[in-house]
């Protein structure tokens, strides 16, 4: 087995396939590992690696669904955090595989995870804390909701769902595809992806990105973002986040630029975008690749926000933004 990794900064390495395998290494050095992460968030993308990996650190996590049906696995798709994951205040809130909240504090991991579904048969398409409050926005109904946290008659954390307004106050087009949101200068920002196919049975031709910003006057409205400025947005099923891009630069990151993971993996016989690029790729060439491609978004003759595109072909998860310490403080 051969590795490979990248960064959201830029640069990337590449494994030896003479390495033992992530998956074999023996588990008194898995647990020295383990145990060398303070931050939970690292602790969490550990137990993400592998079975082996998280059978490790299954004694350490919240592992236990407080209103999961009993022998439904619990599968955690996003995983973001309401602060610095190493104060006992953070709270860790997922998105499930059948799109449900689930969430816990870092201070109590005994309690488990609380799972909270929608009602009106609706699911969750993203989650993402906005100055410290967490937002949902839902995939069938598409409503943008607030999920407020407090301590039930049990001295345990628990959550009220607000729907705040309809996502029809924006403009859409007939192609939309998904949605994110995250948190930018502040301010709470969806980013709608829209994207053209070969037909209906091949892979992605363009995809075209629209960046709107809530305002919250005497009603919701969504008005249209044109330029990032000095930022540059990375999205992805796994994760969001905004990045300030400083004026002497940082690695190959450009500002006013969406970086963007594609919701899914390609498939082995599936054909990969027109114009894309290998960025990576396993040393025995055995299938497992990434690829890339830039798009410019150009509206009515005039530039606008710029994207590249990252897609995984062989794997089974899509892949995850990792951000080097120096990317860390937006």
């Amino acid at each position: 087995m051969t590795s490979t990794s990248a960064s959201a900064c830029g640069g990337s390495a590449q494994g030896n396939s003479s390495a033992v395998p992530w998956s074999s290494l023996p588990d008194y050095l898995l647990t020295i590992s383990y145990l060398s992460l303070t931050a939970p968030v690292d602790r969490v993308r550990f137990a993400a690696v592998c079975t082996a990996w998280r059978a490790v650190a299954s004694p350490h996590l919240p592992c236990s669904g407080v209103g999961r049906p009993q022998g439904y696995p619990l599968v955690l798709r996003k995983v973001i955090f309401s602060e610095e994951p190493t104060l006992s205040s953070c709270v860790v809130a997922a998105i499930t595989n059948v799109h449900e909240l689930a969430f816990y504090k870092v201070g109590s991991p005994g309690s488990g995870w609380t799972i909270r579904g929608l009602n009106w048969n609706d699911r969750l398409m993203d989650i993402a804390f906005c100055n410290g409050e967490l937002y949902g926005i839902t995939r069938d109904i598409k409503r943008l909701i607030k999920y407020e946290f407090g301590v039930n008659q049990l001295e345990e954390l628990d959550v009220n769902i607000r729907s705040l307004c309809m996502l029809n106050n924006y403009e859409n087009g007939p192609d939309e595809h998904v949605r994110y949101i995250l948190e930018l200068r502040g301010n709470l920002v969806m980013v709608v992806s829209n994207y053209t196919l070969y037909n209906s049975f091949t892979a992605i031709e363009k995809n075209n990105f629209t960046v709107f910003e809530l305002v919250h006057s005497h009603r919701y409205s969504w008005p249209k973002v044109d330029n990032l400025r000095d930022y540059a947005l990375f999205v992805g099923p796994t994760g969001s986040k905004a990045v300030r891009v400083p004026a002497s630069g940082l690695g190959e990151m450009q500002k006013n630029h969406i970086y963007f993971s594609h919701h899914r993996c390609l498939r082995r016989n599936d054909k990969i975008p027109n114009g894309v690029k290998v960025f990576l790729k396993s040393l025995n060439d055995d299938g497992y690749r990434v690829y890339y491609k830039k798009d410019e978004s150009v509206m009515d003759g005039v530039k606008g926000i710029m994207s590249t595109g990252y897609y995984a072909m062989g794997g089974v998860h899509p892949p995850m933004w990792l951000f080097p310490e120096r990317c860390a403080e937006d």
